[in-house]
């Protein structure tokens, strides 16, 4: 494939992103399992928080993805970044109410993604309409 040439100052910015691609990406910590599960745990045990509770965000976000599946929109790459949300809440909420806790990207990312994938399992078994 040959390469596309631009003017010299977009080159640069293009020979620079290219750059950066080929870089050795930054060590990122592995991910804390069992904090991720206990996030996961603690926020379906609590009523302001749970996908499936009576009010708060964790409704509001399985709502607003139940629309995405009926309207054929759902991205289940992209789903864990709506739960990313309630994720960072309950970090903060388990903080206050249990232990200060620091839990990493990675780690928030994983329990989000299991959030994800929970209520796909959920919405197809029909719990979730």
């Amino acid at each position: 494939m040959a390469r596309r040439k631009f003017s010299a100052p977009i080159q640069k910015l293009v020979d620079k992103a290219e750059a950066q691609k080929r870089r050795a990406p930054r060590h990122r910590a592995p991910a804390d399992r069992h904090m991720a599960r206990e996030l996961v745990l603690f926020i379906q045990n609590t009523s302001g928080l749970s996908p499936f509770g009576p009010a708060g965000l964790g409704p509001n976000i399985a709502r607003n993805l139940a629309v995405k599946m009926a309207r054929g929109r759902y991205d289940r790459e992209r789903a864990p970044a709506a739960w990313s949300y309630l994720v960072r809440e309950a970090v903060k909420r388990y903080s206050r109410e249990i232990a200060p806790v620091r839990a990493d990207p990675a780690t928030r990312e994983l329990a989000a993604t299991e959030l994800a994938r929970d209520f796909e399992r959920r919405h197809k078994a029909g719990d979730w309409q």
